[in-house]
This record gives C-alpha cells, structure tokens and sequence, in this order.
C-alpha cells in the first residue's frame, strides 16, 4: 500500500473529498419580547420555549433540505435592545448577514413602529458595503422578511394584517408572514424558506450580471481594435455621394460588399480616377494683379500770400 494514500474513511479524505458547503447567514432582528429566539429555537428543534434571555445574542449551526438542496444555517438571534455602545456591533452583524427575518408582535404597536428604523439601518449598511465592493465583486440584494408574530394571541391584537402588508410594501420587503411560533411549526418553516429561496434568486442573478460584465470586456476589447484596424476601409454600409447632372439633386447610394459585377466595375473605375500613384498635378498659379487704381482727384493749387495779392487791386 503506498503511505501517501488516504483511507477514504478518514477525517482528512472527507475534508478533502466532501467540502463544506458556504453557510447561508440569517440574522433576526426585532425589538425585544417578539418572540425572536422562540422562532430559531422552534425551527432548529420543532419545540416550543417561551422564556429567553432578551439580552442574549448567539449564533445557531443548522443543516437542513429545502427545496432538494442541503443548506447550512448560521442563524444569529440579536439582543431586543441594544445599549448605545453596543450599535457599532449591530452595525457589523447587519454587514455579515445574508438575509434578514424583521420580526414583530402584533400585540406591541411599539415593536411595529421600531421595524421601521431597523429596516433603515439594514438599507444603510448594506448599500455602504455594496459601494465599497463594486469594483471587486457584485453583491445579490439582501432579503428581509418582515414577520409578525403572537397571532394567536387574539384579544390582545394591536396591529391588523391589513397594516402588516402596507408597512412591508412601504419598507421594501421581499415578502410578509403572519405567525404563532406557539402554535405552528409549519408557519416558521416557511419563514426560513422564504428567506432561502429570495436570497438565491437575487445570488442567482447577481451572478449571471457578473458573468455577462465578464464576457463584455474582452468583446468590447475586440470590437476596439477591429474598428482602430479598418478605420480605412470599414466593414459596415458604405455610402458614396454621386456626381451631379444636370441640376438633379445629390443622393447618398449605398454600396454593400454583395454588390453587382457592374457596380464593382464603377468602384474600379472611381478609384482608378481617385488614385494619383504619388504624382499630384501642379496647382496652376494664381495671376495676382494689383487693385485697380482709382482716379485721383485734380491736383489743387496753393499759392503763397504774397502770390495772391490783393483782389481789388488793378492793373
């Protein structure tokens, strides 16, 4: 047996063979009490837990199949609220994330209005990272999905459905879901399959822009140097502008490369009459003649005082 070969059931023949797949970034976000880790909890494990730290903030590994395809969740559930100095952080988990699940109860008017802001601060940071890696590479548009939860909480309903799909329309989500992580493992499912399926669509065509910008470059690059090389003789239309006769009007004739024997016979001829084989005819001089001269006018005499004499004198 050669040393150098590894065992196919080992760890480094798995690492090596099977690579692990880009994990799909989610991060839920919401004020605090919305039922935030509860939803996570529930899709990760199908249970139900109502009490949670609200200041706690972790991150979740999940595998799972959603549409036949095997996909690895880091789910990061954020802190309901965050102290001031603790937004830079927030800031940063927003850049790192993929997708967005905006969650709300629609039994707290406060966690409605509060999406608003967040919804702000995603648009913000995103568009941020967007302008600094456009010339690198091209960023798909990051999915939120807005989410309202504690449905079944029925009396002390605070928020109707009809205001939960205005303000996602207003706010610029990709879709709206109205909940009970309580009551419905089903609900939360579709939740985090819909953030899937609009993260791949928006990756998907992400990717086919970057591949057509790809192939545009050196097509562009071609297309320069074939139109710099047949400056002189261009392989599109030509158009050559006829002798006058007659007093009949000048017209553009358009003289394709398919043209007749007869209209290339012409093309012969015209250049045969334009080609001048380096001899150019002298220029005849021009006969300068000097302006004609305008009569001058009769010379006048001017004679001196003592000349004149006196007009009254006699002789």
């Amino acid at each position: 047996m050669n040393p150098t070969t590894i065992s196919p059931k080992s760890s480094l023949a798995k690492l090596v063979l099977y690579p692990k797949p880009k994990p799909f970034k989610v991060m839920v976000l919401g004020q605090s009490g919305v039922g935030k880790s509860a939803l996570v909890v529930r899709f990760i494990t199908r249970r139900f837990i109502g009490e949670y730290d609200p200041n706690l903030e972790k991150i979740y590994n999940f595998q799972t199949v959603i549409d036949n395809e095997t996909v690895y969740f880091e789910i990061l559930d954020s802190a309901g609220d965050p102290y001031e100095s603790e937004y830079a952080n927030l800031e940063t988990n927003i850049r790192w994330a993929e997708a967005f699940i905006l969650m709300y109860s629609v039994t707290d008017k406060c966690s409605f209005d509060e999406c608003h802001r967040l919804k702000f601060l995603i648009n913000y940071n995103k568009r941020r990272r967007r302008l600094a890696s456009s010339m690198k590479d091209s960023i798909p548009e990051t999915p939120v999905v807005f989410v309202g939860n504690k449905v079944d909480q029925l009396g002390d309903r605070m928020v109707s459905t009809e205001e939960g799909q205005r303000r996602s329309k207003e706010i610029g989500c990709v879709c709206f879901h109205e909940i009970s992580v309580r009551e419905s493992i089903d609900q939360v499912w579709n939740v985090f399959r819909d953030a899937r399926r609009f993260w791949r669509v928006g990756s998907k065509w992400s990717r086919r822009d970057e591949v057509h910008a790809a192939l545009a470059r050196p097509l562009a690059r071609a297309c320069s140097d074939t139109c710099e090389t047949n400056l002189s003789t261009p392989l599109c239309t030509r158009f050559t502008e006829m002798d006058l006769e007659g007093g009949a009007e000048a017209c553009l004739v358009r003289s394709d490369s398919t043209s007749s024997s007869g209209q290339s016979e012409s093309m012969d001829e015209f250049r045969g009459r334009a080609s001048t084989d380096s001899r150019l005819p002298p220029r005849p001089e021009r006969q300068r003649h000097p302006p004609p001269a305008r009569p001058l006018p009769p010379p006048v005499r001017r004679m001196s005082v003592a000349m004149r004499g006196n007009n009254n004198s006699t002789y």
